[in-house]
């Protein structure tokens, strides 16, 4: 299926560090609003603002119950055209002021490759230790010609419960 880009395509670097009033992305950004942008969930953020991972929709309301994929954020188009090696880098923090992800959930970072499919390219699991709630730096090299084009997306998504604020990741600087 070929790919339909609405707007424009952004040219790198792209980078959001969540740093304006909320509740949702930047909408130049990105595309949904399915996480919540805040500065009231994390602890000690790299920078003002996060946005937060959790079993709630846009409006504040569980998803439902039992457990399965929740929040997801995705990226507006961008322009990776060319050979050059490229490097996606985030900060992510499990629970913050929230309840920890256990083991069995997780924080997934998926790329959209040329022909359509989103293409899981790592995780973060959750925790069985509820005092290593430290921020992490991560960073991905992206040297797949798959990923190599313009109109290239890529999107953070957690799997954990889906009835309230439970199993939280928030994310900075991205």
């Amino acid at each position: 299926f070929p790919l339909d880009i609405l707007g424009d395509t952004l040219s790198l670097p792209f980078l959001d560090d969540f740093s304006y009033e909320g509740p949702y992305p930047d909408q130049a950004l990105w595309l949904d609003n399915r996480v919540f942008i805040n500065n009231s969930y994390a602890v000690n953020p790299p920078s003002i603002g996060v946005a937060t991972f959790d079993g709630i929709n846009q409006i504040g309301r569980a998803y439902g119950s039992g457990y399965d994929r929740a929040d997801f954020l995705t990226s507006n188009f961008l322009d990776l055209s060319g050979t050059n090696t490229r490097y996606f880098s985030f900060w992510a923090q499990p629970t913050g002021l929230g309840y920890l992800p256990n083991p069995g959930d997780s924080l997934v970072v998926q790329f959209r490759e040329k022909g359509g499919d989103w293409l899981s390219v790592f995780s973060i699991d959750g925790l069985s230790d509820p005092d290593s709630i430290d921020w992490n730096f991560y960073e991905l090299e992206i040297t797949d010609t798959l990923f190599q084009y313009s109109g290239f997306q890529f999107r953070f998504l957690n799997y954990g419960s889906l009835s309230g604020i439970i199993d939280i990741w928030n994310i900075d600087y991205v």
